[in-house]
C-alpha cells in the first residue's frame, strides 16, 4: 500500500469465494489505490460489512452456503452503500434480479481487470455526487450514499451500525435517547439485560472515538439515568 492515509483511499469490501480470483483482485485494486478487505463467503462478508466502514462492495453471486443474492438483500436492508455484483452466470435474469434488489451495477465473468476497475470508479463517482441529506439544523449532516458523517465540514467514515446510531440520535437532537430505545431501533432487539445494553455502550464509545476529533470536540454526551444525546452545540 502507498503512504496515503486511510481518509484518502476508498475502501472496498470484496466478497468472492474463488481464492485465486480473490487474491488477484485484492492485489490489483490495492495497486490502483484502494484499501481492500476480502471475504470468502456470504456469512463472513456480512460480518465484515457490519464491522468496518467501506465505500463500496464487490459481491460475487455464486457463493457457498449463503447465496450472493441473499447477501445483497441483507445489505440493502441495512444500507444504501454501493454494491457492484459480479457473476459467471450468463442469463439475463440474474442481472435483472440483482438490479431490482438494489445492485448499482452488474459485471459478467470473465472480465478484464481494467473493466472491473472502470466499473468501480464509475459507481463511486455516482455515489459521491452531491446528495447529502440534512438530518437536522445542526452542524452534523449525513451522507447516506457513502455512509459517512459530516461534522463541521469534516467527512468521517463510520460503520453501518454506527451510522444507524447517529441517524436515530439525529431524529430529535434535543431529546436524550434511552439505551433500550437505541437497542430496539438499531438492532431490532427488545431485551434490556445488561449484556444487551452493553452493546449500545460499546457502539457509542466507538462512535465517539471516530467523531470526536480535536477540531470537532465533544459530539455525544451521556445523560445520567437516561441514555445518550448530542451535546448542546449540536442540538
Amino acid at each position: 500500500m502507498s503512504g496515503q492515509g486511510d481518509a484518502e483511499r476508498d475502501s472496498i469490501l470484496l466478497i468472492e469465494d474463488e481464492a485465486e480470483v480473490r487474491r488477484a483482485t485484492v492485489a490489483y485494486l490495492e495497486k490502483h489505490g484502494f484499501d481492500v478487505v476480502s471475504a470468502s463467503n456470504g456469512e463472513e462478508g456480512l460480518f465484515l460489512f457490519g464491522e468496518s466502514a467501506h465505500h463500496l462492495v464487490v459481491l460475487d453471486l455464486n457463493l457457498p452456503s449463503l447465496d450472493g443474492m441473499e447477501v445483497l438483500k441483507n445489505i440493502r436492508q441495512r444500507s444504501h452503500l454501493p454494491v457492484l455484483v459480479v457473476s459467471a452466470r450468463q442469463g439475463g435474469r440474474d442481472r435483472i434480479n440483482a438490479l431490482e434488489h438494489g445492485a448499482d451495477d452488474f459485471l459478467t465473468k470473465p472480465y478484464l481487470p481494467q473493466e472491473l476497475l472502470a466499473r468501480i470508479r464509475a459507481v463511486l463517482r455516482r455515489a459521491k455526487l452531491p446528495s447529502i441529506l440534512e438530518q437536522s439544523k445542526t452542524a452534523i449532516t449525513l451522507d447516506p450514499n457513502s455512509r459517512s458523517v459530516i461534522v463541521h465540514g469534516l467527512r468521517i467514515r463510520v460503520t453501518p451500525t454506527e451510522f444507524a446510531v447517529i441517524s436515530v440520535l439525529l431524529e430529535d437532537p434535543t431529546r436524550a435517547m434511552t439505551r433500550q430505545e437505541l437497542l430496539r431501533r438499531v438492532w431490532g432487539e427488545q431485551a434490556d439485560d445488561a449484556k444487551s445494553l452493553r452493546k449500545v455502550d460499546i457502539q457509542i464509545s466507538r462512535l465517539r472515538a471516530r467523531l470526536e476529533r480535536p477540531e470537532v470536540g465533544e459530539v455525544l454526551e451521556s445523560v445520567y439515568g437516561v441514555g445518550y444525546q448530542l451535546t448542546a452545540k449540536f442540538r
